[in-house]
């Protein structure tokens, strides 16, 4: 193509009847695959609550929020990285990328492990708590494959390929809940083993998808340097890991400031109106695996330009699809409630409004977050989340103490809307100056 704009007139948004049906098919796929792997989370997490014990079912969520936090090493340096290079730099040569990733992969799982491993060792002889070492063990052996299956899994979305991605993720929740249940049935069910069970299931699918794949895994046969490959990684995932802390602190520490302050009960009301964001949120992350890979290709083939034209479309079209599912819960709010927790919260009725102002502007801002990743400026993207980061602990610690869920909600809707502008500007900024650098080379 002659210009960005050529480009962006046959790409997804253009009015190409043969493209919108590809993207909406595309996109679809993408949404099941990411509703198979969250409901097979969700699946678990229910099931383990009626099976288990109360200590043995606090063990399993202590433990798999210890995995959460270790694997966002694992999401920052290796899945991150991927997404924006994968589809740009090593597009043409995606067998020999994906072999090295391998390599990064077994590298850092063996870090994890050791480290999972200690905790667990030190658990049992100081606490003396089975279950929980028991629970750490089972994470230690079972995150290498789970890892593993999301690093496999998000290869497919380089070639903008969700239907091998979602028939993967159809065999995981396959294999997860047939093993939890003759599990239970053999009465072998505990947090240990329901670790194992996810591991096992994990494996199986990411065999399934290196058969598919070919990675080149030899060395002598595999043309990319681990090094330099390493490197150009950590140079860019060490912005984006320091994103994915600064984006923690704005969602989740609310919840330690209310149960300190106000008490457990206004945490809960808290987490029930955060409950109503998720549908949004889980939707922008399914499509965000396929527009990231996408953006990076264009930027590759046609210069930074075109990525505020995509970043804006991906914008208008998050935006849309939050302001279309808030208007359906907002007018229904009372019904909404009532269904979701069967009378129970009917006093956070009044904040649902300003949470779904909150939530379009955090969906939105994946617009231009995506512009940015893809133009290698995970930085920026950093300082959005630094922002609203920095807002959420200067004023969010006040307005919780003084005015509860209200000031919470309130400080949550400043920060994200802020995080948005400061993005957007971000994206402007950036991708202007480098049209500007190149203009003047030529």
């Amino acid at each position: 193509m002659s210009s960005a704009d050529q480009v962006f007139a046959t790409s997804l948004f253009s009015g190409s009847q043969g493209r919108w049906l590809t993207w909406i098919r595309k996109g679809s796929l993408a949404l099941t695959d990411q509703a198979m792997i969250s409901g097979s989370n969700f699946a678990i997490s229910i099931l383990l609550a009626r099976w288990f014990a109360a200590e043995q079912y606090g063990a399993y969520a202590l433990a798999f929020a210890i995995f959460i936090l270790v694997s966002q090493f694992h999401q920052a340096l290796l899945l991150e990285p991927m997404s924006v290079y994968g589809s740009s730099l090593y597009r043409g040569r995606l067998r020999h990328y994906l072999g090295t990733l391998l390599w990064m992969h077994a590298g850092t799982v063996a870090m994890i492990s050791a480290i999972l491993g200690v905790g667990a060792l030190a658990v049992f002889f100081t606490h003396h708590s089975v279950s929980l070492a028991g629970a750490l063990l089972g994470v230690c052996i079972a995150s290498p494959c789970i890892l593993l299956f999301w690093l496999v899994r998000r290869s497919f979305y380089l070639e903008l390929q969700p239907a091998a991605a979602t028939q993967g993720a159809v065999l995981y929740c396959f294999l997860v809940l047939l093993l939890l249940l003759g599990a239970n049935t053999l009465r072998v069910l505990s947090p240990f083993t329901a670790f194992l069970i996810m591991g096992t299931a994990a494996l199986t699918t990411s065999v399934a998808f290196l058969i598919k794949l070919k990675p080149i895994t030899r060395r002598h046969r595999n043309e990319l340097s681990l090094r330099d490959t390493s490197r150009q990684h950590w140079v860019y995932g060490r912005w984006a890991l320091a994103s994915a802390v600064a984006m923690w602190i704005p969602t989740n520490i609310y919840y330690v400031l209310l149960g300190s302050s106000a008490g457990m009960a206004h945490a809960g009301e808290l987490r029930a109106l955060m409950n109503l964001t998720l549908p949004v949120g889980q939707t922008a992350t399914a499509l965000s695996l396929l527009f990231i890979p996408y953006a990076s290709r264009v930027r590759a083939e046609s210069g930074s330009r075109s990525l505020r034209k995509i970043s804006f479309g991906i914008t208008a079209l998050f935006g849309i699809g939050a302001i279309a599912y808030w208007a359906t819960v907002v007018a229904f709010r009372g019904s909404v409630l009532h269904l979701f927790y069967g009378g129970r919260y009917a006093e956070i009725s009044a904040f649902i409004p300003i949470v779904a102002l909150s939530s379009i502007f955090q969906t939105c801002i994946n617009g231009p977050a995506i512009g940015l990743r893809a133009n290698e400026m995970p930085v920026c993207v950093f300082y959005a989340y630094l922002v609203s980061s920095v807002i959420t602990v200067g004023a969010g610690v006040v307005a919780t103490r003084f005015f509860g869920v209200e000031g919470a909600v309130i400080t949550m809707l400043v920060a994200n809307m802020s995080a948005f502008l400061v993005a957007q500007m971000m994206l402007s900024r950036n991708t202007r100056h480098v049209s500007e650098v190149l203009v003047k080379t030529t």
